[in-house]
């Protein structure tokens, strides 16, 4: 079965997860903006990866809708975010970006990535500072608030290759490469 991996990164931490899963899965690398629809056709395998923004993965719902010119073909999506990856995160991602009939058939992974502020455009600096002084403002900070202003003052990057071993033993199951079944994902 062929595969594309399909991703939008705004600064980087997607697409070098997507480059290993390409590489690890020996398949077709697409950047969001350089393809159509059509270019979707040959694959019977699409791995969507993107960023979280208010916990929505970035271009889903795009892609989605490009996806039901082709029922046959299966998905994975990963989200890529800065917090740290706890039990709820996944089924809270499925919750809110998946629409009810794919919830069960689309295995979705968080991987955890980084913050460089510096990477920023100019209209999501000047959210982050919205953000960074609603944060100043409240009485008592959280573990992933506080880190998050700290993120903002200095880079961090929690991305590893080993984040990705659910998500390869999924799809290799899913082709058969791997000779098992697909992992439970909640």
């Amino acid at each position: 079965m062929r595969i594309a991996v399909l991703y939008r990164s705004k600064s980087g931490y997607t697409e070098r997860y997507a480059r290993w899963i390409s590489e690890r899965l020996a398949a077709d690398l697409l950047r969001v903006g350089d393809i159509r629809r059509e270019d979707l056709a040959p694959y019977g395998l699409v791995i969507y990866g993107a960023g979280l923004y208010a916990a929505g993965i970035n271009g889903l719902k795009t892609l989605l809708r490009q996806l039901e010119a082709y029922p046959e073909k299966q998905l994975v999506v990963f989200a890529v975010g800065v917090t740290p990856a706890r039990p709820e995160v996944v089924p809270e991602l499925i919750a809110k970006n998946l629409p009810k009939p794919l919830q069960d058939k689309v295995p979705l992974f968080y991987l955890r990535g980084g913050f460089n502020a510096g990477r920023l455009t100019a209209v999501d600096r000047l959210l982050m500072a919205v953000l960074k002084l609603k944060l100043r403002l409240k009485p008592r900070l959280g573990p992933d608030e506080r880190g998050m202003l700290a993120a903002c003052e200095r880079p961090v990057d929690f991305t590893g290759a080993g984040q990705l071993t659910e998500i390869i033993a999924c799809v290799e199951a899913l082709t058969g490469a791997g000779g098992g079944q697909a992992p439970d994902r909640a």
